[in-house]
C-alpha cells in the first residue's frame, strides 16, 4: 500500500484545543492571522474638507438650474426636476443618489412599453430634461468635489497600522484623493493600481513587497479619466489616472474625456469591467481573509458593500465600526462587532482605534 504523502509544512495530526482553535480555523479557511484591513466611507474624508452627502446634494441642487446639457445649452428644467421630486415624492433631499433613482424610475415608466399602462402627470419637457440630465450630472458632481480644498493629513495616521512587512489594504468608497495625498506627503508608498509612468491600470502593482498602502478605490476616483483605446481589436474605453496638471496637458487629446468617470447610482454600483470588477473581487477576498475590518464613516448605503461585510462577520471576522452615528444593522450586538462613536480624525490622531481593536 502506498504511504500517504504529507506536505512538509503540514503536521500529520492537528489537535484542536481551546488555545489554538482560532489558528486552526484560520488554517482551514486560508485566513491570515492578525491581518487587518480598512474600509473608508464618506465620513472618513469630511474633516479633510470633503462634503457630506447632504451638503453635496444641496450644492448640486443649487447648480442644476445653470447646468449646461451636452450641446452646451442651459437647461433651467434641471432645477425644476429636482423641485418636482422634493415636493411630491416625500424625499428629504439629503441624498443625491435618491434623486438619480427617481430619474431612472420615471424614464423607465415613460418608455413606449409602459406608457399606455402607466400614466404620469409630468410635462414632456421635464421628461426630456431628465433624459439629458443623466448625461451631464456625473461631470457636475466631479466638478463640485474638485472645487473643495482639503487638509487630509490626519489620514496619514493609517500608517500606524502598516504591517511589519508588506502592504496595508485600504478600501475606499470615496472619489476624493485624500488618502493618497496624505500618505505621499509623509513619504508613505501608496498605489491605486495605476502605473505612475504609463498612467494605465496595472493591478500587479498591488503585489509590491515594500511596506506601504494598497488603496483600492471601489467607486472610481476624481483622477480616473476615460480614454478611447484603439490599441484593442475593438475600440474600447479604458481609464488613465491623471493628476490635474496632467489632465490639462492632455486637454487637446480627443481620445481623453474631460471629466472623470465616477460610479454613481441608481442601484448597486457593481461594474462588470476593470478596474472595478477586480477591485470589488479584491475587497471580497480581503474581507474573507482578514482577522479584523476597521470600517470608518460608512453609512451602510451601498448594499453590495454591506453584503460583503455581513458575509465576513458570518465567518468570524471582527468588525470595528468607527462612526459618529449610532450603530445600526443586524450585527451591532454581536460579540465580534464593536462600535467606536468617534469622528475619523479624532479616532486616528488620538489612537482610539488601536485601543478599541480586538486583541
Amino acid at each position: 500500500m502506498r504511504k500517504p504523502v504529507s506536505h512538509p509544512d503540514t503536521p500529520h495530526l492537528l489537535k484542536i484545543t481551546a488555545d489554538n482553535k482560532e489558528d486552526v480555523a484560520n488554517l482551514i479557511t486560508g485566513r491570515k492571522n492578525n491581518e487587518l484591513i480598512f474600509l473608508l466611507g464618506s465620513g472618513a474624508s469630511v474633516e479633510a474638507g470633503m462634503p457630506t452627502v447632504a451638503q453635496l446634494t444641496k450644492e448640486l441642487k443649487n447648480s442644476l438650474p445653470t447646468l449646461l446639457d451636452v450641446n452646451g445649452v442651459q437647461r433651467p428644467e434641471y432645477g425644476e426636476v429636482f423641485d418636482l421630486f422634493e415636493k411630491n415624492s416625500g424625499w428629504d433631499a439629503k441624498n443625491y443618489e435618491k434623486f438619480f433613482e427617481w430619474i431612472n424610475a420615471l424614464l423607465e415608466v415613460n418608455k413606449d412599453a409602459f406608457r399606455n399602462v402607466i400614466h404620469t402627470k409630468i410635462a414632456p419637457l421635464l421628461i426630456d430634461a431628465m433624459g439629458h440630465l443623466t448625461s451631464v450630472i456625473g461631470a457636475e458632481v466631479a466638478r463640485l468635489l474638485s472645487l473643495r480644498r482639503t487638509e487630509p493629513s490626519y489620514l496619514a495616521r493609517l500608517s500606524d497600522f502598516l504591517p511589519k512587512e508588506g502592504r496595508l489594504k485600504v478600501f475606499t468608497l470615496n472619489y476624493d484623493c485624500c488618502v493618497e495625498a496624505a500618505c505621499r506627503a509623509v513619504g508613505i508608498d501608496v498605489t491605486t493600481g495605476f502605473d505612475p509612468v504609463t498612467k494605465r491600470w496595472n493591478p500587479s502593482l498591488f503585489k509590491k513587497s515594500c511596506r506601504g498602502v494598497n488603496l483600492y478605490k471601489l467607486h472610481s476616483s476624481l483622477l480616473w479619466f476615460p480614454v478611447s483605446d484603439n490599441r484593442r481589436s475593438r475600440c474600447k474605453r479604458t481609464l488613465m489616472e491623471l493628476t490635474p496638471d496632467e489632465s490639462r496637458q492632455f486637454s487637446t487629446d480627443p481620445r481623453i474625456l474631460k471629466c472623470p468617470e465616477l460610479i454613481l447610482g441608481p442601484g448597486p454600483k457593481v461594474q462588470s469591467d476593470d478596474p472595478f470588477l477586480t477591485l470589488l473581487c479584491e475587497f471580497r477576498k480581503a474581507a474573507q481573509n482578514a482577522e479584523q475590518i476597521i470600517v470608518i464613516g460608512f453609512g451602510n448605503g451601498d448594499p453590495h458593500v454591506k453584503e460583503i461585510i455581513d458575509d465576513a462577520i458570518d465567518i468570524g471576522v471582527s468588525i470595528l465600526n468607527v462612526n459618529i452615528q449610532e450603530p445600526n444593522g443586524r450585527y451591532f450586538g454581536a460579540a465580534r462587532y464593536r462600535h467606536l462613536m468617534s469622528s475619523a480624525k479624532d479616532a486616528l490622531l488620538n489612537g482610539l482605534i488601536a485601543n478599541k481593536c480586538f486583541r
